[in-house]
C-alpha cells in the first residue's frame, strides 16, 4: 500500500510537471525559451570568472549580465577588451578615407556603449555620439560612459540633423533588422551623413549561410536575403543573412562600396560577418 501511494505520488508529480512545461511552451515563443536557457547557462559558466573580474576592478562600470548577454556576450573582460579592439580596428578601417580628425562619429545601434566608449581616447578631437533603440541601455550609457553623448532611436528615425556626421559605425545592426527594411536605413544613414563621409557597417553573409535550413537557404539565394519570423525590432533573435551582390545592391543609391571584406574569406573580422565600407555619395 506504501509502495503503490509513493508510486502515486510520483506519477501525479511527473504529470503535473508535464503541463507545467506545456504551459510554459505555449504562452512563450520557443525562440524566448531557448534564449533564456542559453542566457542562464552564460550565466553560470562565467560567473567566477565574471566575480574575480568584478572584484579586481571595482572602479568600472559593468552592465547588467541581461544586457550583456543581449548586446554580445556576458563576459565582464572581452566587453572591455574586445570592444577596444573593435574600436581600434574600426577606425584603422576608417582613416585612409577621413580628411582629419575632428570628426562628428556616430555609434548607430550602439547597445551598452562597447566600442564607443573607447573612441574618444582614439581620436581626441572627435565628437562621438551613440544611439540604440533601447531607451533603457541608453540610460545606463549616459550615466556611466563619459566624452560620449547618447540618444535614443523612436519612430524608425535618426535623432540628428541632415549631413552631421563624418564617420558611422553599425557593427551587427544589420544582422538583426528586417531585409524588408535594411534599404530604409541605409536611407537614413545617407541622409544623417556627410558627402563622402564613412559608413563601416556589417552583415550576416556567405559564413553564415551554414546557419540556415534549406527553407531558409532557398529564400536566401531566391530574394538576396532572408529574416526569420522575431517580431521584436532590433533583438538578438531577428536575425537577417543578406548576399553581399543584393546588399551592394540596396547601398548602391546612397553610397558607393569603397570595400568590402566577405566574412567566408576574412572569419578572423568580427567572427565571419561581412564588413562594409560605405562612401556617401
Amino acid at each position: 500500500m506504501g509502495a503503490f501511494f509513493i508510486y502515486y505520488i510520483y506519477a501525479y508529480s511527473i504529470q503535473s510537471l508535464k503541463k507545467r512545461i506545456k504551459k510554459i511552451v505555449k504562452s512563450s515563443n520557443s525562440r524566448n525559451w531557448l534564449s533564456e536557457i542559453h542566457f542562464r547557462t552564460q550565466q553560470a559558466t562565467h560567473l567566477i570568472k565574471n566575480t574575480f573580474f568584478r572584484i579586481k576592478h571595482p572602479e568600472l562600470a559593468i552592465p547588467t549580465d541581461r544586457d550583456l548577454f543581449e548586446t554580445f556576450q556576458l563576459d565582464y573582460a572581452l566587453y572591455f577588451s574586445d570592444g577596444q579592439l573593435a574600436a581600434n580596428e574600426l577606425i584603422e578601417w576608417s582613416k585612409p578615407y577621413l580628411l582629419n580628425d575632428a570628426l562628428h562619429i556616430l555609434d548607430w545601434g550602439s547597445g551598452v556603449g562597447r566600442i564607443i566608449q573607447h573612441i574618444p581616447a582614439i581620436l581626441p578631437k572627435a565628437i562621438c555620439y551613440g544611439a540604440d533603440i533601447n531607451q533603457q541601455r541608453i540610460s545606463w550609457c549616459r550615466k556611466h560612459i563619459d566624452d560620449v553623448l547618447f540618444d535614443s532611436i523612436e519612430d524608425q528615425q535618426l535623432p540628428y540633423p541632415s549631413e552631421l556626421f563624418d564617420l558611422v559605425i553599425g557593427i551587427s545592426v544589420f544582422t538583426h533588422i528586417q531585409g524588408n527594411d535594411q534599404a530604409f536605413w541605409l536611407k537614413e544613414l545617407h541622409r544623417i551623413t556627410k558627402p563622402g563621409a564613412v559608413v563601416v557597417v556589417s552583415t550576416h553573409g556567405s559564413f553564415f549561410e551554414k546557419n540556415m535550413n534549406t527553407a531558409e537557404l532557398s529564400t536566401y539565394q531566391l530574394k538576396g536575403w532572408q529574416s526569420n519570423n522575431y517580431q521584436e525590432k532590433g533583438h538578438r533573435l531577428l536575425s537577417t543573412y543578406n548576399k553581399a551582390s543584393h546588399f551592394k545592391e540596396l547601398a548602391g543609391p546612397y553610397f558607393n562600396v569603397q570595400k568590402h571584406y566577405d566574412g567566408k574569406s576574412h572569419p578572423e573580422k568580427l567572427g565571419g560577418q561581412d564588413i562594409w565600407i560605405l562612401i556617401n555619395q
